[in-house]
């Protein structure tokens, strides 16, 4: 089932709403396969998990070569009523979060400020429906808490989303809120031309 866009925003937009998404699977590999996993690892001074997740990243790459996330959809578009360029970023199961090109951005350098521990939290406004929104990131262990919240003064109301990202995710979405941006200011300079 697809959710059309709200009025006065990028016509054309259809969302997921009935998806689920897992944070964590388990992979089963044959016992010898593994123990040679872990021995290659421990020569390349890795950890399993980032061997696997750099193949990962590499196939996906080569093969799907975009830079989508599963979960994550960020659409660059105009703002049908301003012709201002936008970012719309939705999550399994959220409405879409409106950002200007400056703030996704601004989402995109929070989080590699996270990855490369130049800070342990940043926030970006956004809008949300008839709402205002933030995006927050935080620093947890080794990795973070990605999350948007809303302005309702309601203490006990929950965050629109949150997810845990390991850094190599988190670079992949910073890359994603830039590689949205472009594509937003290239739709403004695309409008112009005609």
């Amino acid at each position: 089932m697809h959710e059309a866009a709200a009025p006065g925003k990028i016509s054309q937009l259809n969302f997921p709403r009935e998806e689920t998404i897992e944070y964590h699977t388990t992979i089963s590999l044959p016992a010898i396969r593994a123990a040679q996993l872990r021995q290659v690892a421990s020569k390349k001074g890795a950890t399993s998990l980032g061997l696997i997740d750099a193949f990962i990243r590499a196939s996906w790459d080569r093969t799907i070569g975009d830079k989508s996330l599963p979960g994550f959809d960020l659409t660059a578009g105009l703002d049908d009523d301003t012709r201002t360029p936008t970012v719309y970023f939705t999550y399994t199961g959220t409405q879409p979060v409106f950002l200007t090109v400056e703030q996704a951005h601004a989402v995109a350098d929070g989080i590699n400020d996270l990855v490369l521990g130049r800070a342990t939290r940043f926030e970006v406004d956004a809008a949300y429906e008839s709402y205002r929104a933030r995006f927050v990131g935080t620093k947890k262990g080794r990795g973070f808490i990605f999350q948007i919240e809303d302005d309702v003064a309601d203490a006990s109301r929950q965050p629109i989303m949150v997810h845990g990202l390991t850094a190599s995710i988190a670079e992949d979405l910073a890359e994603s809120f830039r590689h949205s941006a472009a594509k937003a200011l290239a739709a403004e300079q695309q409008a112009r031309g005609q």
